[in-house]
């Protein structure tokens, strides 16, 4: 069996504190998203950027009775919890709390439940431990790091790795793999680097990390992260290194596979599965339904995929155990995005809208910066952004938070995707413009049209060209959905009645901002106050772009809250700009109509938290 091994503080005992990883994954679905993403990529790279063809598998492992107390033995919970308990003693409210929670359910008689993500086909965690170009080592002793000259990488900024961590109730992963020990190079580019696997023997390789936080037990100081593996000796210490070869923690976890060469890869295990947004008790098969959900919204079109005779590219299956009996065992339901998929696949017939039922697009043009180093010494250049859009009866809408919100004849109402990069093509444009907006990617992989830290990379104006991006996409969806406007035989005050020209047309309107479905949240430990809302404009202009202003006040008091922090909620972004002047936020809103919105704001210092008070959130429309 393994052992864990903390490294001990040295002389200088430089506390990093605990991990930012909270703030950054706060959704559920970033779950699903991330390693089914980190999956399909590596599954990707095992077949030279061919259209994936692969297994996933997430299961739900849920243990209890003896078979949970031999689960607690095998990866030495007695050990690791001492480190977690110290921690909890010590630590922030809110980690604290977490942890002590995690130890009082894991030693109680509830079942624990164990994640497993686990990829097949690729060539897995080969290499040495310590060797900091290999997979293993970035994603089980590293943080902050990704290989930037990897065009199909893992990640973009080294972090998505840790929502991991952050599922795991006492912040604790392992990992196992079936690949070959040695490190292997490809030597024929025209074969994929899965099929170097056959010239080596496969095995079964484990090691775990626990990140937790500066701790002490005792008169010793312990560093943040502990490894559970084998013991080796080192020149400075002891580490805890890759076990090989099969054992019963692999046999009861359920993860061993058989030694032939597609069924190499990876599994990710979350220990002690806890998803923090979810207050009440759920069920094994409750999460499982959940997790199924949020794959089929966020990778219809990989599950979707199909080869030339009809096979399924991307074979994803959710299972469900206890005590090591498959209780249930489900696949993501994609009927929900028929529509989705029927414009994916599908060329479209007509280039604008002109009723019910109609698939319609456009190739959109637009500019592409390229990174200050690129070989060709060119600052931009130039490619397409596929819009397609499918009219169909409102009757037809699946759900109304997928719906694009534009105006057509009554009674219908419009699917749209929109394509860019690899989704559309792989000529050398699509290729650059998939590079770039990889980076405009925050670490949640949640937008590419905010995060500004790798805009550095790119040559002056970038950031201009991105929002460009945006509005010519979202300009194309308005052309293709805008009727014709029929002139014919029309005289000059119905031509003005039409097109709202000024005079004997219409009045002009004096657009106005609210606000509804406002929901408060108290963050006591940081002293602020939560507001999320939904933010609309009673007629949008002509031009499709409108601004709003916000205040946030406590009702009686005469000064604004500042604002910490603020962002779009809604999946398809509308928001072109936010600024802050003097306690007041202004938001610029194109093409949509109404946006989904949160902020955050510090509370005063002199005000109990904890007590009640009325909020008011006061919004106003911006003239021009």
């Amino acid at each position: 069996m393994g052992k864990w091994i903390f490294d001990e503080a040295g002389p200088n005992q430089y506390n990093p504190g605990e991990s930012v990883l909270d703030q950054i994954f706060d959704s559920s679905s970033s779950l699903a998203k991330e390693p089914l993403q980190n999956a399909i990529d590596r599954i990707t790279e095992a077949n030279l950027k061919a259209r994936a063809q692969g297994k996933i598998e997430i299961s739900l492992m849920e243990f209890s009775g003896a078979e949970k107390s031999q689960l607690l033995d095998s990866v030495g919970w007695s050990s690791l919890r001492d480190h977690v308990k110290a921690v909890s003693q010590d630590g922030s409210r809110k980690f604290s709390t977490r942890l002590k929670n995690a130890i009082s359910r894991i030693d109680s008689k509830e079942p624990v439940f164990i994640l497993v993500v686990s990829d097949f086909g690729t060539i897995g965690l080969p290499g040495g431990d310590f060797e900091r170009k290999n997979h293993i080592y970035k994603l089980t002793r590293s943080a902050h790091i990704t290989d930037d000259s990897q065009t199909n990488r893992d990640g973009s900024h080294g972090l998505g790795k840790g929502v991991f961590w952050k599922y795991s109730g006492i912040a604790t992963v392992f990992f196992y793999s079936l690949t070959c020990k040695e490190e292997f190079s490809v030597s024929d580019e025209s074969q994929p680097p899965i099929k170097e696997l056959e010239k080596y023997e496969l095995d079964h390789r484990f090691v775990g990390n626990s990140t937790l936080a500066f701790h002490r037990i005792g008169d010793k100081i312990f560093t943040q992260a502990g490894f559970f593996g084998k013991p080796e000796k080192m020149t400075n210490g002891e580490a805890a290194v890759s076990s090989w070869g099969r054992n019963k923690l692999l046999d009861l976890l359920g993860v061993v596979r058989e030694k032939k060469v597609e069924e190499a890869g990876t599994s990710v295990i979350v220990f002690d599965y806890n998803d923090p947004a979810v207050e009440d008790v759920q069920s094994g098969s409750e999460i499982i339904q959940s997790l199924a959900s949020n794959c089929a919204k966020w990778f219809w079109p990989a599950l979707s995929a199909e080869g030339k005779g009809g096979e399924k590219l991307l074979d994803l299956k959710l299972k469900h155990y206890k005590n090591s009996v498959l209780v249930d065992e489900i696949e993501p339901n994609l009927s929900d995005f028929s529509n989705f998929i029927e414009i994916f696949n599908n060329s479209p017939s007509e280039s604008k809208i002109s009723g019910i039922n109609q698939l319609a697009g456009q190739d959109v043009g637009v500019e592409v910066p390229l990174p200050k180093d690129h070989s060709s010494g060119n600052k931009k250049i130039d490619a397409q952004i596929s819009v397609n859009i499918k009219s169909i009866p409102t009757t037809s809408v699946h759900s109304e938070t997928e719906k694009v919100s534009v105006k057509l004849e009554e009674g219908s109402g419009i699917y749209g995707v929109v394509a860019a990069g690899y989704a559309r093509g792989n000529s050398d444009e699509d290729k650059l413009l998939h590079g770039f907006l990889r980076d405009m990617e925050p670490p949640a992989h949640d937008s590419w049209d905010k995060y500004n830290e790798k805009l550095v990379l790119y040559p002056r104006g970038s950031k201009k060209l991105r929002t460009d991006m945006v509005k010519r996409y979202r300009t194309a969806i308005k052309n293709i959905c805008s009727r014709e406007v029929e002139t014919t035989g029309k005289d000059v005050p119905a031509l003005a009645a039409m097109l709202r020209f000024q005079g004997r047309g219409k009045p002009l309107k004096k657009y106005t901002v609210d606000t509804s479905g406002i929901k408060l949240e108290k963050l006591i430990e940081d002293n602020r106050i939560r507001i999320k809302f939904k933010l609309f404009c009673n007629d949008v202009p002509s031009n499709d772009l409108w601004r709003a202003a916000l205040k946030v006040k406590v009702k009686g008091a005469a000064e604004s809250l500042d604002f910490a922090a603020y962002q779009e909620l809604g999946t398809v972004p509308a928001v072109v700009s936010e600024v802050v002047v003097k306690n007041e936020l202004f938001i610029t809103v194109h093409f949509e109509d109404r946006i989904e919105y949160q902020v955050d704001v510090n509370w005063p210092d002199y005000m109990p938290i904890d007590e009640k008070y009325a909020i008011d959130l006061i919004p106003r429309y911006i003239e021009g």
